[in-house]
Protein backbone atom coordinates (compact mmCIF):
# COMPACT_ATOMS: atom_id res chain seq x y z
CA UNK A 1 0.00 0.00 0.00
CA UNK A 2 1.73 3.17 -0.74
CA UNK A 3 0.58 6.20 1.38
CA UNK A 4 -2.13 9.15 -0.03
CA UNK A 5 -0.22 11.74 -1.41
CA UNK A 6 -1.31 15.26 -1.86
CA UNK A 7 -0.74 17.87 -3.50
CA UNK A 8 -1.38 21.60 -2.45
CA UNK A 9 -0.79 24.33 -4.68
CA UNK A 10 -1.07 27.62 -3.11
CA UNK A 11 -0.63 30.83 -4.68
CA UNK A 12 0.00 34.13 -2.86
CA UNK A 13 1.23 36.29 -5.78
CA UNK A 14 -1.35 39.09 -5.62
CA UNK A 15 -4.57 39.09 -7.95
CA UNK A 16 -3.43 41.01 -11.55
CA UNK A 17 -6.94 41.38 -12.66
CA UNK A 18 -6.56 43.88 -15.37
CA UNK A 19 -9.91 46.23 -14.83
CA UNK A 20 -9.98 48.82 -17.27
CA UNK A 21 -11.52 51.83 -16.45
CA UNK A 22 -12.74 54.34 -19.36
CA UNK A 23 -15.27 57.20 -17.76
CA UNK A 24 -16.32 57.83 -21.82
CA UNK A 25 -20.06 57.33 -22.81
CA UNK A 26 -20.37 53.85 -23.86
CA UNK A 27 -21.40 55.00 -27.74
CA UNK A 28 -21.71 50.89 -29.27
CA UNK A 29 -24.95 50.87 -31.23
CA UNK A 30 -27.07 47.87 -29.50
CA UNK A 31 -30.05 46.54 -32.10
CA UNK A 32 -32.36 45.77 -29.11
CA UNK A 33 -34.92 44.63 -31.94
CA UNK A 34 -32.99 41.89 -32.87
CA UNK A 35 -33.87 41.82 -36.20
CA UNK A 36 -30.64 43.04 -37.51
CA UNK A 37 -29.39 41.10 -40.43
CA UNK A 38 -25.22 40.79 -41.55
CA UNK A 39 -25.03 42.71 -45.08
CA UNK A 40 -24.99 40.23 -48.11
CA UNK A 41 -22.41 40.02 -50.48
CA UNK A 42 -22.22 38.45 -54.28
CA UNK A 43 -22.79 36.17 -55.71
CA UNK A 44 -19.98 38.03 -58.15
CA UNK A 45 -18.81 36.81 -61.57
CA UNK A 46 -15.53 37.34 -63.10
CA UNK A 47 -14.08 40.60 -63.79
CA UNK A 48 -11.95 40.58 -67.17
CA UNK A 49 -9.56 43.87 -67.45
CA UNK A 50 -6.54 44.13 -69.33
CA UNK A 51 -3.11 45.04 -67.64
CA UNK A 52 -3.64 48.58 -67.07
CA UNK A 53 -7.25 48.72 -67.21
CA UNK A 54 -9.57 49.67 -64.45
CA UNK A 55 -13.56 49.74 -64.32
CA UNK A 56 -16.13 50.66 -61.58
CA UNK A 57 -19.20 49.03 -60.44
CA UNK A 58 -21.95 50.36 -57.78
CA UNK A 59 -21.41 49.38 -54.30
CA UNK A 60 -25.63 48.66 -54.70
CA UNK A 61 -25.62 46.24 -57.27
CA UNK A 62 -22.47 44.53 -54.60
CA UNK A 63 -24.33 44.30 -51.72
CA UNK A 64 -27.55 44.17 -49.70
CA UNK A 65 -28.73 44.66 -46.24
CA UNK A 66 -31.57 45.76 -44.31
CA UNK A 67 -30.55 49.27 -43.70
CA UNK A 68 -28.94 51.39 -46.89
CA UNK A 69 -25.78 50.20 -48.22
CA UNK A 70 -24.33 53.63 -48.11
CA UNK A 71 -24.35 53.09 -44.86
CA UNK A 72 -21.84 50.40 -44.64
CA UNK A 73 -18.49 50.48 -43.88
CA UNK A 74 -16.31 48.87 -46.26
CA UNK A 75 -12.56 46.63 -46.19
CA UNK A 76 -10.61 45.78 -49.29
CA UNK A 77 -7.84 43.17 -49.18
CA UNK A 78 -6.18 43.47 -52.93
CA UNK A 79 -4.65 40.33 -53.92
CA UNK A 80 -1.08 40.22 -56.18
CA UNK A 81 -1.70 42.96 -59.40
CA UNK A 82 -4.99 45.16 -58.63
CA UNK A 83 -6.37 47.49 -56.62
CA UNK A 84 -9.85 48.59 -55.34
CA UNK A 85 -10.72 51.76 -54.06
CA UNK A 86 -14.11 52.91 -52.84
CA UNK A 87 -15.46 56.64 -53.06
CA UNK A 88 -18.76 58.06 -53.04
CA UNK A 89 -20.57 54.83 -53.37
CA UNK A 90 -18.36 53.24 -56.54
CA UNK A 91 -16.06 50.99 -56.05
CA UNK A 92 -12.83 50.91 -58.53
CA UNK A 93 -10.93 47.75 -59.41
CA UNK A 94 -7.37 48.81 -61.11
CA UNK A 95 -5.36 46.14 -62.90
CA UNK A 96 -1.32 46.88 -62.13
CA UNK A 97 0.59 47.99 -65.32
CA UNK A 98 2.63 45.17 -66.15
CA UNK A 99 0.57 42.29 -64.00
CA UNK A 100 -1.45 39.88 -66.01
CA UNK A 101 -3.01 36.44 -64.48
CA UNK A 102 -5.70 35.91 -62.02
CA UNK A 103 -5.72 37.45 -58.97
CA UNK A 104 -8.99 38.77 -56.62
CA UNK A 105 -10.42 41.23 -54.11
CA UNK A 106 -11.82 40.17 -51.04
CA UNK A 107 -14.42 42.94 -50.24
CA UNK A 108 -16.26 43.30 -46.36
CA UNK A 109 -19.04 45.34 -45.25
CA UNK A 110 -19.91 45.74 -42.01
CA UNK A 111 -22.95 47.63 -40.99
CA UNK A 112 -24.04 50.24 -38.37
CA UNK A 113 -24.17 47.20 -35.98
CA UNK A 114 -21.17 45.10 -36.74
CA UNK A 115 -22.27 42.57 -38.37
CA UNK A 116 -20.29 41.75 -41.68
CA UNK A 117 -20.48 40.07 -44.65
CA UNK A 118 -17.68 39.33 -47.20
CA UNK A 119 -16.98 37.60 -50.66
CA UNK A 120 -13.85 37.68 -52.88
CA UNK A 121 -14.27 39.05 -56.49
CA UNK A 122 -12.52 37.23 -59.06
CA UNK A 123 -9.83 39.84 -61.54
CA UNK A 124 -9.03 38.18 -64.90
CA UNK A 125 -5.91 39.93 -66.12
CA UNK A 126 -4.73 39.68 -70.33
CA UNK A 127 -1.99 41.22 -70.64
CA UNK A 128 -1.56 44.21 -73.03
CA UNK A 129 -0.96 43.54 -76.47
CA UNK A 130 -1.75 46.17 -78.40
CA UNK A 131 -4.35 48.65 -77.68
CA UNK A 132 -7.41 48.73 -79.99
CA UNK A 133 -8.66 51.51 -81.60
CA UNK A 134 -11.70 52.37 -79.44
CA UNK A 135 -14.77 50.62 -81.89
CA UNK A 136 -12.71 47.94 -83.25
CA UNK A 137 -14.33 45.49 -81.24
CA UNK A 138 -12.67 42.44 -83.94
CA UNK A 139 -9.33 43.66 -83.25
CA UNK A 140 -8.26 44.18 -87.14
CA UNK A 141 -7.37 48.08 -87.28
CA UNK A 142 -10.57 49.00 -88.96
CA UNK A 143 -13.73 49.82 -87.86
CA UNK A 144 -16.62 49.06 -90.18
CA UNK A 145 -19.82 47.06 -90.15
CA UNK A 146 -18.62 43.85 -88.46
CA UNK A 147 -17.85 45.29 -85.76
CA UNK A 148 -21.10 46.73 -85.26
CA UNK A 149 -22.92 43.05 -85.47
CA UNK A 150 -20.31 42.31 -82.20
CA UNK A 151 -21.58 45.19 -80.47
CA UNK A 152 -25.12 44.21 -80.87
CA UNK A 153 -24.29 41.09 -79.56
CA UNK A 154 -22.69 42.97 -76.33
CA UNK A 155 -26.01 45.09 -76.21
CA UNK A 156 -27.77 45.34 -73.13
CA UNK A 157 -24.56 43.51 -71.38
CA UNK A 158 -23.45 44.57 -67.14
CA UNK A 159 -20.36 44.11 -65.63
CA UNK A 160 -21.51 40.80 -63.98
CA UNK A 161 -23.19 38.91 -67.17
CA UNK A 162 -21.38 36.33 -68.66
CA UNK A 163 -19.95 37.21 -71.63
CA UNK A 164 -19.13 40.56 -70.43
CA UNK A 165 -16.64 42.43 -72.50
CA UNK A 166 -15.09 45.87 -71.44
CA UNK A 167 -14.01 46.54 -75.04
CA UNK A 168 -17.42 47.37 -75.96
CA UNK A 169 -18.40 49.75 -72.87
CA UNK A 170 -16.89 52.85 -74.63
CA UNK A 171 -18.05 55.15 -71.91
CA UNK A 172 -16.90 52.94 -68.98
CA UNK A 173 -19.75 52.78 -67.25
CA UNK A 174 -19.56 49.16 -66.62
CA UNK A 175 -22.93 48.42 -68.97
CA UNK A 176 -22.95 48.22 -72.87
CA UNK A 177 -26.30 50.53 -73.19
CA UNK A 178 -27.74 52.94 -76.01
CA UNK A 179 -24.85 55.41 -74.79
CA UNK A 180 -21.90 53.26 -76.20
CA UNK A 181 -24.03 52.69 -79.12
CA UNK A 182 -24.20 56.75 -80.38
CA UNK A 183 -20.40 56.49 -79.45
CA UNK A 184 -20.27 53.91 -81.72
CA UNK A 185 -21.90 55.28 -84.43
CA UNK A 186 -19.67 58.32 -84.17
CA UNK A 187 -16.60 56.60 -84.25
CA UNK A 188 -17.67 54.39 -87.36
CA UNK A 189 -18.30 57.77 -89.30
CA UNK A 190 -15.18 59.12 -88.44
CA UNK A 191 -13.40 55.93 -89.54
CA UNK A 192 -16.03 56.34 -92.94
CA UNK A 193 -14.94 59.91 -93.40
CA UNK A 194 -11.19 59.06 -93.17
CA UNK A 195 -9.21 58.68 -95.87
CA UNK A 196 -7.46 55.61 -97.01
CA UNK A 197 -4.27 55.14 -97.49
Amino acid sequence: DSPDTTLGLEDDSPDTTLGLEDDSPDTTIVDSSGTNNAPELGPFSVIELFSGGRTTLPLDELATDDAPVTELSWTIDAGAGVEGTIDEGLLEVRALDGFSGTTSLRLTATDLFGARGSESLVVEVSPLVDEPVPGDFGRDGVINVADFFLFADHLGLALFHPGWDPIFDLNEDSRVDFDDFFLFVDLYDEARQAPTP
